[in-house]
């Protein structure tokens, strides 16, 4: 399970981002478990924000790997 401070990629769009919180959905009475993540400034995304997707959606990364892609 990811936590608050974890550094984290979205596995559909590759934003990257910490997360922030918790939170979530709840579609045809399924509950299910959202992060929210602080996004990073990047090539495709150029200012910071808060995204919100399902906790599925989200993998970790590694700062280095990070730091990698930025390059």
């Amino acid at each position: 399970m990811l936590r608050i401070g974890d550094f984290v990629q979205h596995k559909q769009t590759e934003l990257t981002g910490v997360v922030i919180g918790y939170g979530h959905q709840i579609i045809d009475d399924i509950y299910l478990p959202t992060l929210v993540v602080h996004l990073d400034r990047s090539p495709s995304f150029s200012r910071k924000g808060v995204m919100e997707d399902l906790s599925s959606e989200w993998q970790p990364v590694k700062v280095r790997e990070l730091q990698t892609h930025a390059a």
